[in-house]
């Protein structure tokens, strides 16, 4: 993590731990940036992580692919802090072949309970006397359960009888508390679909086969299905 102009720091006595400016800063400056190979990442619909796939779910690949990001996410927690600490895909040192990185330490840090609703009686529960929250609750404790159980049912083996459900439950708490599911979680913008149908129809016209209409509607067609797979249903399969 590289900072410019800022220090992580608690300021002064009865403050909280932040971002402080270290010197003045105009707009559009860069004040962290924070490697991408450093960080758990769940990429959807087709990237996912090779090595909990491989070490995890190599009977059923198709169970970790196809998890919720907060899921997948959990699974990556858990191995990392009780399976393997070694994150062979960030590179920069700290492993045995010198090309991977240690996540103990940050693993350390991580709080080991949750005090979140799920975990609370029903008594407890009943005593807000607000019903949307109890059928939240009870609605994600299902949720979670199935989830885990489709996960160890593809993988009993390799995953469920190194990580237990209350493990999984509180990698998705760490995962819920300390990520976010993005709009759009794919690569940059790549213009090359884009560029390439432009060349489609201007070879289409140039060589006079077919009408501008033709080579309009067929151009609208692949730009619409491209926006559709790169923006749209990323959102909706989060």
């Amino acid at each position: 993590i590289k900072y410019a102009g800022g220090e992580v720091s608690s300021g002064e006595q009865n403050s909280g731990l932040g971002l402080y400016a270290t010197q003045s800063l105009a707009p559009n400056d860069i004040v962290i940036q924070v490697p991408t190979k450093l960080t758990l990442s769940v990429e959807s619909p087709t990237d996912y992580n090779t090595v909990m796939e491989r070490e995890l779910f190599e009977t059923n690949p198709k169970a970790y692919r196809n998890a919720p990001w907060w899921a997948a996410l959990s699974i990556q927690l858990n191995y990392y802090d009780k399976i393997n600490p070694i994150n062979e895909a960030a590179g920069g040192g700290g492993g045995n072949d010198g090309n991977s990185v240690t996540m103990k330490p940050w693993m350390d840090s991580l709080p080991r309970v949750y005090d979140t609703p799920i975990h609370w009686s029903e008594s407890t529960l009943a005593e807000l006397q607000y019903r949307p929250m109890t059928e939240a609750v009870a609605l994600q404790r299902r949720l979670w359960k199935r989830q885990y159980d489709a996960l160890a049912a593809a993988s009993p083996t390799a995953f469920a009888s190194r990580v237990s459900y209350d493990d999984f439950v509180w990698g998705c708490e760490t995962a819920r508390s300390r990520a976010f599911s993005g709009a759009y979680s794919g690569s940059a913008f790549n213009p090359v679909p884009y560029a390439t149908v432009g060349a489609c129809v201007a070879a289409y016209l140039g060589l006079g086969m077919g009408t501008v209409e033709q080579a309009a509607n067929g151009a609208a067609l692949v730009v619409c299905g491209s926006i559709l797979k790169d923006f749209v249903l990323p959102k909706l399969l989060k």
